[in-house]
């Protein structure tokens, strides 16, 4: 329970990294943003840009007059959006909401901008390129001119998902009975991540099985207690995340958060995310809390193998959209009964946006200008082979008419279908002819 609530200390911690350390940049921006002479702002600009390349959280800055957002090199790693230029639009992040929590994230931000406050935070559902939806936190801090009105933005979106699916199943396990325990334990010992779960009144907490295999400590029937956690922090995040820890605990807050740095057997120091669950009694005392801790600077490697194997996984998709017009093609003796999109979609269990967006970004060509591709080297084999006329290729191939095909075959080619038709014949003559 001890190092349950050191690693809920550090679920805080982190968030108070990016408070403490995080937000130390993003405060050093802000003053450095405030400063109205030409050369420091510029100098800031380019700060920000280096950091947001840096981070593994997407960094941004909200220029909220024009609506440009500057964004982090990271988005792409994170959440799978090549950004030209590192710039969107407001629009652009407003689309990546969920329609559920659209509306109220975007109030929340708003009023946040027209009160007082130096800064904004907001926990929301985020789409991610491929479709998927990721459980994120966001934090800023907000400039704000002469007469107090908000001008900018600069903070940092935070991907806490799988922290966020294990503090659901952990707060499944308070409830549970006595059967389920040995899930919950089974749970602890699968995961990559360190599970914790903390009983205040006594003092102890259940360590995971994942502790030993992330920082290297042997834990003696997975019991431990706060004290050893404190004492393995970093001798510059120790005072911040124990206060932090105090606070949540004496407050009536049921969810802590915090980054920090643990240091590990070998003696050097992890980057951890500590966040947990608080559970109190009727008088609102806390008694118990389930957290989950993570190594950040191993689940950034987890990152770069999944995308390798995300990106391995486009690929065989793109080759899927390929084979299916090939299909298509290839035996179009019958006219598509239904629209191509549709097809495609319930094809490959896909929406076609996201085929198409997919396919143009790794073939740099649309998928129909592709199908056009592909079907004029149909008709270049036909017309070789001599066993069909040019009316009867367009009929084949479903082109409203030989003028049709004659315009799009010139479109792709440069040539007309009958003077591509002699060169071919002739060069086989010559050939022949060897």
């Amino acid at each position: 329970d001890k190092i349950i609530a050191d690693n809920i200390i550090l679920a805080k911690s982190k968030q108070k990294k990016i408070d403490t350390k995080k937000e130390k940049i993003v405060a050093k921006n802000i003053i450095l943003a405030q400063v109205k002479a030409d050369a420091r702002l510029e100098e800031n600009n380019e700060w920000i840009k280096y950091i947001a390349k840096t981070s593994y959280d997407v960094m941004w800055d909200w220029d909220i007059p024009t609506g440009e957002i500057y964004v982090g090199d990271s988005i792409e790693e994170v959440f799978g959006y090549k950004i030209q230029s590192n710039t969107v639009n407001f629009i652009d992040f407003s689309h990546c909401l969920l329609p559920d929590e659209k509306e109220t994230v975007e109030k929340q931000l708003f009023q946040t901008l027209a009160s007082d406050d130096k800064s904004w935070k907001n926990s929301y559902m985020f789409r991610r390129n491929d479709g998927s939806v990721a459980f994120t936190t966001s934090r800023a801090s907000i400039i704000r001119d002469k007469e107090g009105k908000a001008i900018r933005l600069i903070g940092a979106i935070h991907d806490i998902s799988r922290l966020h699916e294990l503090e659901n199943k952990l707060e499944d396990h308070v409830t549970a009975h006595d059967e389920d325990s040995e899930k919950f334990l089974l749970a602890a010992k699968l995961s990559s991540d360190v599970i914790w779960d903390w009983k205040i009144s006594i003092n102890e907490i259940f360590i995971g099985e994942g502790f030993e295999e992330l920082f290297g400590y042997i834990i003696q029937k997975n019991k431990g207690n706060v004290a050893d956690w404190g004492n393995h922090l970093h001798p510059d995040d120790k005072e911040a995340v124990k206060k932090g820890l105090h606070d949540a605990i004496a407050s009536s807050a049921v969810h802590w958060q915090q980054a920090y740095r643990f240091m590990r057997a070998n003696g050097s120091y992890a980057k951890v995310f500590d966040r947990a669950s608080i559970f109190r009694s009727a008088d609102g005392k806390a008694y118990r809390m389930l957290g989950v801790m993570q190594d950040i600077d191993l689940q950034k490697e987890n990152k770069k193998s999944g995308l390798e194997l995300i990106n391995d996984r486009k690929g065989m998709l793109v080759q899927q959209i390929k084979n299916v017009i090939g299909e298509l093609i290839d035996n179009s003796d019958e006219q598509l009964q239904i629209n191509f999109s549709a097809y495609l979609g319930k094809k490959l269990q896909y929406s076609y946006t996201y085929l198409a967006n997919l396919f143009s970004q790794s073939e740099n060509i649309s998928i129909q200008k592709f199908i056009i591709v592909q079907k004029i080297e149909s008709v270049k084999e036909l017309m070789v082979n001599d066993e069909l006329n040019l009316t009867e290729i367009a009929w084949k191939l479903h082109y409203s008419s030989v003028a049709h095909l004659s315009n799009q075959f010139k479109k792709v080619t440069g040539l007309t279908p009958t003077y591509y038709k002699q060169i071919k014949h002739k060069r086989r003559t010559a050939l022949e002819n060897v």
